[in-house]
């Protein structure tokens, strides 16, 4: 059985409150053109997300994209 591969684009959102796991998870930049091989497009995470054993294609590197992810759900806890 084939993995399930995400592609999430740079300018992802996510909603307040939302919580995001990864499991087994594989994070690999790559070019926009070339999500047309991807079984999913995210580019909204809202509620309660868990991904598990997929591949998740992002126009980010993958340090960046889990930096932006955790500082957009953390956004809502830091006093500003």
């Amino acid at each position: 059985m084939s993995k399930m591969t995400i592609f999430v684009p740079s300018n992802f959102t996510v909603e307040e409150g939302s919580t995001v796991q990864m499991t087994r998870t594989e994070i690999i930049k790559k070019q926009v053109w070339n999500a047309q091989s991807c079984n999913v497009y995210k580019h909204n995470f809202k509620g309660s997300e868990h991904f598990e054993d997929c591949i998740i294609y992002t126009e980010d590197s993958p340090v960046e994209f889990v930096d932006k992810l955790e500082s957009y759900i953390t956004k809502g806890d830091r006093l500003l």
